[in-house]
């Protein structure tokens, strides 16, 4: 299995947007609005490798922000 090293994270208003270098891979979160959590915006494309490192990376990112516990 492909190991994903090469993501980009980055933050505008209340969506977390991650990327991977060299691929068209995406994937979008938003901080849910009343809860300590993050929810998929159903936005996201890529293998499930690329969904699962995303969504990891998204929520350590949200955790630094103090959105997520």
């Amino acid at each position: 299995m492909e190991t994903l090293t090469n993501l980009n994270v980055h933050v505008k208003g209340d969506e977390i947007f991650v990327g991977q270098n060299g691929r068209d891979f995406f994937a979008i979160y938003k901080k849910a609005k009343y809860e300590p959590e993050l929810q998929g915006e159903g936005r996201v494309y890529g293998p499930r490798e690329f969904i699962s490192a995303a969504w990891l990376a998204a929520n350590e990112k949200a955790r630094e922000l103090g959105w997520t516990l």
